[in-house]
């Protein structure tokens, strides 16, 4: 029986025929965020595991063995009230004191399958918004330009809600009511008073019905996403139907995070960033014309070249047949996961462009690492991780090579990157903090959402659109990267996109940087260079290539 829920709710989260017993995971397009949502799929179901059972234990048959029918974590079910520790993501963006930090957010646009009317959404709203209490966090400083705090608003508090009708307009009219009302939501959120959640509905008489949801970034992530879309929808079907229990909640997380910045553990793990060779690094390259050219001009640093609104997004994506290789040639466990293919060409194509073997890259993840008696599957909020990398790449090395080298890198650093943000923000050792905080930031940031299109896809009534959002972020905010690489899974093709200033970088540069991605992607796949050497076995010793090299020398003589 554990086998059969299993083999039908993999089914469905990678979107396959049939899934047999010795199927993997990972070989049918599964990933690490994907594999949240099986965790919280099989509870619903009644079968209880850990995303880490699920690396270890790749098959429906192996997996079905260590599943349990019981143990699952004890969580409060109730609204959480009262103050709410700041998570280090969190004191990432509010310690950098941005502009309008309110209008720094998440929105996805949706078309609405089922007839619905305004008071059943706004109900529905009100009830997931109180069932996930990060939704109802406020932020707020302490005293006169004192350090940030949050606290939980009361449950039951109502959701913005607008309803825009488009009936009689034309085309070009309504795309003009569209995006005005997209940008006027996206510019209506307060931190401090609320809502970190509102809601726009677009009608036309009986046709076409669409919702848009913003949410501030402070409350939520990509994860949390698939979760309000899945109790929203049952809300939608049936204001009184039950929404699944709760796990880990957010102010308990935080305070195992807290209790873990105080561990000799954790503390000896960030010390991995301070052993990176971040010195061995050069400035990268600028051609755009905000940049000095010796005359005197503006070098690129000031607030123009830095606001939102000058960046222009690059945008490549694979078909969907070279998507579905890529993603059944990256399995995971030993093998090389996509988000290390994707690093391993991110890498190589900066080092070709900078010219120089030392590539700086800020590297994001989900950040739902496990602690012990911890269980975040259905937990809404803001987990990502954000931590630097400073990677030795040789640009003309064979895909082989240059991905056993980067992987190799990229795994001797602990806890997927969350030992760095913890120890960076919420250690008591000022001096590791400093030290940490002294470390060079990156220009380029890289993040792999995964298979993005496949998380939203609820098969509920709410499908996703193409409709305008609107901007996620304030114009006036200053950027901490001058390119950000962003890639993900829609409609079954890797998009790869790439926010990069105008005033910093010319057009073609960035057109022509993404180009080589692709092409380092399309290498790796093809001369099947996913398989990660021994040498990331030995990485957990402390050794790296150049260790391993000489000891076969050895052996061999």
């Amino acid at each position: 029986e554990a086998e059969q829920i299993l083999a039908r709710l993999w089914a469905e989260v990678l979107d396959v025929a049939r899934v047999g017993a010795d199927d993997n995971f990972f070989e049918l397009g599964g990933d690490s965020i994907l594999s949240i949502q099986v965790v919280a799929a099989a509870r619903k179901a009644g079968l209880v595991f850990r995303a880490r059972d699920l690396f270890e234990h790749q098959t429906v048959r192996a997996l079905a063995a260590v599943a349990r029918r019981d143990g699952a974590v004890e969580a409060e079910q109730g609204p959480l009230t009262g103050s709410a520790p700041l998570t280090p993501i969190q004191h990432w963006f509010l310690d950098a004191d941005p502009a309008e930090p309110g209008h720094f957010n998440q929105a996805f646009h949706f078309d609405v399958r089922v007839p619905v009317d305004a008071a059943r959404l706004a109900s529905a709203l009100v009830r997931v918004a109180t069932h996930h209490d990060a939704m109802r966090l406020r932020f707020g400083r302490d005293g006169d330009g004192g350090g940030w705090r949050a606290h939980f608003a009361p449950p039951g508090e109502a959701v913005p809600l607008d309803v825009v009708d488009l009936a009689g307009l034309d085309g070009d009219a309504r795309a003009a009511r569209l995006t005005a009302a997209a940008e006027a939501a996206q510019r209506g959120l307060d931190l401090a008073a609320g809502p970190l959640l509102r809601a726009v509905l677009f009608t036309a008489g009986d046709a076409d019905p669409s919702l848009l949801l913003v949410a501030h970034h402070l409350a939520v992530d990509a994860v949390s996403w698939r979760l309000l879309l899945e109790d929203l929808g049952t809300c939608l079907a049936d204001i009184t139907a039950p929404l699944p229990p709760k796990t880990t909640g957010w102010s308990e997380w935080g305070r195992r995070l807290q209790q873990h910045a105080a561990s000799p553990g954790l503390r000896d793990a960030a010390r991995t960033w301070l052993e990176l060779p971040f010195e061995r690094a050069v400035e990268l390259p600028q051609d755009g014309p905000g940049v000095d050219d010796g005359t005197g001009a503006d070098d690129g640093t000031g607030a123009d070249a830095d606001r939102v609104d000058r960046v222009v997004l690059h945008e490549r994506r694979l078909d969907a047949a070279a998507t579905r290789e890529l993603l059944a040639a990256a399995p995971g466990g030993a093998q090389a996961r996509v988000d290390e293919l994707l690093v391993t060409a991110l890498a190589g194509a900066l080092a070709a462009w900078q010219g120089h073997d030392v590539v700086l890259l800020d590297l994001e993840g989900h950040g739902r690492e496990e602690l012990p008696g911890t269980d975040l599957s259905r937990t809404v909020g803001w987990f990502t991780t954000l931590h630097p990398v400073a990677l030795v790449i040789d640009p003309a090395a064979a895909p082989a090579d240059a991905l056993a080298a980067v992987t190799a890198q990229c795994r001797r650093l602990p806890g997927r990157g969350l030992p760095f943000g913890v120890a960076r923000h919420l250690s008591d050792d000022a001096a590791l903090r400093e030290a940490l905080a002294a470390l060079p930031t990156p220009r380029v940031s890289c993040n792999y959402l995964g298979q993005l299109g496949a998380a939203l896809d609820t098969g509920g009534p709410l499908v996703r659109s193409a409709r305008p959002t609107g901007p996620m972020r304030s114009p006036a905010q200053h950027r901490r990267h001058w390119i950000e690489v962003n890639a993900a899974v829609l409609d079954g093709c890797l998009v790869v996109e790439a926010g990069a200033s105008r005033d910093r970088h010319r057009a073609a540069g960035i057109d022509a940087l993404l180009d080589d991605v692709l092409a380092r992607l399309a290498a790796l796949v093809s001369a099947g260079a996913v398989v990660v050497p021994d040498a990331v076995d030995v990485a957990a010793f402390g050794w790296d290539q150049d260790d391993l090299d000489d000891l076969l020398e050895g052996l061999d003589d």
